[in-house]
């Protein structure tokens, strides 16, 4: 007899392996043996009566037996990455398990010798039915009886408990095993390989051979099954070379092993080369096939397959249809989708309730949402699984609301929830308007006991932190019993989500010193934070550690590292890694266009615009987002306007709030106030609180009171609270010398319980960053900073400058504002790094808020005088002061 077919598992590129406990039944003088089945008499409790169950037990040529049963369901739950699936599929009924126990109960009091194939059999629905249980108890009465030394059941214990997932009570029969075979050491690898142990699997194998033991053609399909990644390829063609060796390179079995393995190593192309010389192909090769050119994106090519697969007669089964629904990703595939459910409905496959669960799946990645929800209502059972396909649907369709009640729904029809459920409508819960919901769902997690489980807890982490309660995402990130590095990274990303850069970069620090390698996730996350702390040093000492760890920089570490070192003001280093990307997508452009923006560099925007037109790339919303922003900053009206007007007439894209609130600002910073207004009134949408914001500040750079005292109100109308408003109003109020409404906004303020936010400087030194307030003298340096800023202005007056005490929005003399003058943050900032930094170092400070004029003058002569370049990034943008002259050309 050949060796059996193989299935294809679902969750990944899967091993195509034979099983090695299909070759361990022993051998029986009969093809056939008697399974006693023991219940209790209805006249006598305590007598047995046995009724025979066929199960009828194949003869292998070789002496090794295959026990074959009624067809056992196949194991299809697809399981994506983590939690991105359904659960393992449990391949038994109530009744199975039921049965299970029946017999070991009457097996237990026999008094005649067991029947070894009686073992066998039930040994492998331990297997099959994941019974630990009752797989122990078939071990007592084995070791009761004698029986541990027949290698055949020895061999069946090691698969038992590594299906159960025991792999410690696995290796300790094997162990124990006086005398080991192929098999034996065969099952224990594939014990291994089941449990995602690669490299044991590997060693296994390797030590199995300098033993003495040559792996036969299951042990090497088993072990091609363990070759799961491109680092894996060299073994893998080394295992294909001993298949040929063998002459077994014909057989379908491993003809289909080797197209898995090849898919699984991305080499797609070799795959295809083996599945093409296979003589015989049947439905598991097509489907092989099939499910590499779905699993890598290629879904028309894996359409192409399933339909050919069926001109050459052979009809796809379940798992063909899984795959291939696979395949439809996007609503371009919607078509193809329709279909092959057509073909699932005349297969007969669709009371199937995985298929069913593929098909929600389906329409939801082809955005019908309704079709997913016929589907699901129109299935003949639902389970789990299939209700964790329909949330997953509305949450990634933000339909929040109708995720929560088929949520509640599951618990009414009283289907337990699983983790995967609990992940996707977290999912959903993702901001800050769903934090009630995020909660309750927080609140049945714990009651189920899986809020310390891995999964579980970074999906937690990641709802808190995208909802701005990030102090609750560290306190259950550190109830995760083993946090792994994707639940580092969600607690990274909470962190820099919610502006705590300082305790991202620290935590990050931490994570390396308990063992954890960063990933790339980790990298771009922790690079945003330096990005956001405008901390160089720190962020040029990460892109040396991901050139020392040799990771790919590709379109998402390059966009990264790009925007760390725009936002930290080094434009040259951020256009090096640009030119380094070899693979640059619509992002990598947008950010390279954003950067120059933001620096004040609008020619290189636009250069870098008409550059990625002639690669052939087309603009998205985004795009136009940095060349507005490069035309606010550098005052261009008129190309301002062309954009503008090109987005919807050229390119036929929408134009969004956010192109709205560039064209505000540019109007607003060139004093065209009123078309600005009018540009808000007529835009055809509701205008929201930024937009007016922006004209208010505007209002406050070219003092018209009276617009700023209409958009103040909008302001309000949208966000009572809002503490910038009343702040900007009042200092419109006070630059016109109006004391008295000055006094009542401030008293209204008070009376709110609204406080202004204070203005920082930050500066990076020595790997640490300092902060500054205004007239801040809590800094240990504080003696040296104040001594070195009476110096820097006693030599700034007698170059030239004179401090513009109108801009100090107070109701005092003079001399008091031009001591308040003096000891902004900005200044504070840039006299301690003059003190602690080497004469022509460039310091680089941030600012929370936008830079005082009178600062920007006085920084102007400070680079001059002390003969360095200073870059301040303020809220708006970047100025880059040299010799006496700043980047923005004094318009910012």
């Amino acid at each position: 007899m050949g060796m059996p077919q193989m299935a294809v598992d679902l969750s990944g590129m899967p091993p195509v392996r034979q099983d090695p406990i299909a070759w361990m039944v022993p051998t029986s003088p009969a093809s056939q043996r008697p399974v006693p089945e023991f219940r209790s008499s209805s006249r006598d409790k305590k007598r047995l009566s046995v009724k025979v169950l066929s199960r009828p037990v194949t003869i292998h040529p070789d002496g090794v037996g295959s026990l074959r049963r009624q067809t056992m369901p196949f194991k299809s739950a697809k399981l994506q990455p983590r939690l991105k699936g359904r659960p393992t599929e449990n391949t038994h009924t109530h009744g199975d398990l039921i049965q299970l126990k029946h017999e070991l109960e009457g097996l237990e009091r026999l008094t005649n010798a067991l029947d070894i194939n009686i073992l066998a059999t039930l040994l492998l629905d331990c297997c099959r039915l994941k019974a630990l249980s009752e797989g122990k108890q078939l071990h007592a009465l084995i070791l009761k009886n004698g029986l541990l030394k027949e290698r055949y059941l020895s061999n069946l214990l090691i698969s038992m408990y590594a299906k159960c997932g025991s792999l410690e009570d696995a290796t300790k029969i094997f162990q124990g095993m006086p005398r080991k075979g192929v098999v034996s050491w065969t099952a224990l690898i594939s014990a291994y390989a089941h449990q995602g142990l690669k490299a044991e699997a590997f060693r296994l194998f390797e030590q199995m051979q300098m033993e003495g033991y040559r792996p036969d053609k299951v042990t090497l399909v088993t072990v091609l099954g363990v070759c799961s990644s491109p680092s894996d390829l060299a073994k893998g063609r080394a295992i294909h070379a001993r298949l040929i060796e063998g002459g077994f390179e014909s057989d379908v079995v491993v003809g289909t092993a080797l197209v898995n393995m090849y898919a699984k190593c991305q080499n797609l192309e070799e795959a295809r080369k083996i599945f093409e010389r296979m003589t015989e192909r049947n439905v598991v090769s097509w489907t092989a096939m099939i499910t590499a050119y779905s699993r890598h994106g290629y879904g028309d090519t894996a359409f192409q397959l399933f339909y050919e697969m069926q001109k050459e007669g052979i009809n796809p089964n379940k798992v063909t249809f899984l795959n291939v629904l696979d395949a439809c990703q996007c609503p371009t595939a919607l078509a193809q989708g329709k279909l092959i459910h057509f073909q699932v409905v005349n297969s007969g496959f669709e009371s199937d309730i995985f298929v069913t669960t593929a098909l929600v799946r389906m329409y939801s990645r082809c955005g019908s949402l309704e079709n997913s929800r016929n589907v699901f209502d129109k299935a003949a059972e639902r389970d789990a699984g299939l209700y964790n396909a329909m949330i997953a649907a509305y949450t990634q369709h933000g339909q929040r609301k109708e995720a929560m009640q088929l949520f509640n729904q599951m618990q009414r029809e009283g289907i337990r929830s699983t983790g995967i459920t609990y992940v996707s409508i977290l999912d959903g819960c993702a901001h800050q308007a769903a934090l009630t919901d995020g909660k309750l769902i927080h609140a049945h997690i714990v009651e189920s006991g899986l809020d310390s489980d891995v999964i579980v807890g970074t999906a937690l982490v990641n709802m808190y932190g995208k909802c701005g309660s990030w102090k609750e995402a560290h306190r259950i990130f550190f109830n995760i019993l083993k946090p792994d590095v994707i639940a580092w990274n969600a607690m990274l990303a909470a962190f820099v989500q919610n502006g705590r850069g300082k305790d991202a970069l620290q935590l990050f620090q931490e994570m390396q010193r308990k063992g954890f390698q960063p990933s790339q996730v980790s990298f771009v996350t922790i690079l945003d934070a330096c990005a956001s702390l405008a901390a160089l040093t720190e962020g040029k000492r990460l892109h040396k550690q991901i050139m020392d760890v040799k990771l790919d920089l590709n379109r998402f570490l390059g966009t990264a590292l790009m925007n760390m070192y725009a936002k930290c003001g080094s434009l040259v280093d951020a256009r090096k890694v640009f030119d380094t990307i070899t693979e640059r997508d619509e992002i990598t452009w947008n950010a390279m266009i954003s950067a120059y923006a933001q620096n004040g560099e609008a020619m290189e925007a636009f250069s870098i615009f008409n550059q990625m037109q002639q690669k052939g790339l087309k603009p998205n919303e985004v795009t136009f987002v940095g060349l507005l922003s490069a035309c606010s900053h550098a005052g261009l009206v008129s190309e301002g306007y062309k954009y503008f007007h090109s987005i919807s007439s050229y390119y036929g894209l929408s134009v969004t709030t956010e192109h709205y609130g560039c064209m505000l600002d540019l109007l607003g910073r060139a004093g065209k106030l009123q078309e600005a207004e009018n540009l808000i009134i007529n835009m055809g949408g509701t205008p929201n609180s930024v937009m007016w914001m922006t004209l208010l500040g505007a209002c406050r750079v070219h003092g018209d009171v009276e617009r700023g005292r209409r958009a103040a109100i909008c302001v309000l109308e949208l966000e009572p609270r809002n503490a910038a408003a009343y702040v900007v109003m009042s200092n419109i109020y006070a630059a016109a010398g109006r004391w008295s409404e000055v006094a009542r906004v401030r008293k209204a303020m008070v009376d709110r319980h609204i406080k202004k936010e204070p203005g920082c400087s930050s500066i990076e030194v020595d790997n640490k960053l300092h902060e500054f307030f205004v007239n801040d003298k809590s800094h240990p340096n504080r003696d040296e900073i104040y001594a070195e800023l009476e110096r820097l202005m006693k030599l700034l007056k007698e170059a030239g400058y004179v401090p513009n005490t109108k801009l100090v929005l107070h109701d005092v003399a003079g001399e008091e504002k031009e001591d308040m003058l003096c000891y902004h943050s900005e200044k504070l900032a840039i006299a301690f790094g003059l003190i602690s930094t080497p004469s022509r170092t460039s310091l680089h400070i941030i600012k929370n808020l936008r830079v005082c004029g009178d600062c920007h003058t006085a920084i102007k002569f400070i680079s001059k005088l002390v003969d360095r370049e200073i870059v301040v990034r303020d809220m708006h943008r970047f100025h880059h002061f040299r010799s006496g002259i700043c980047s923005c050309k004094d318009y910012w």
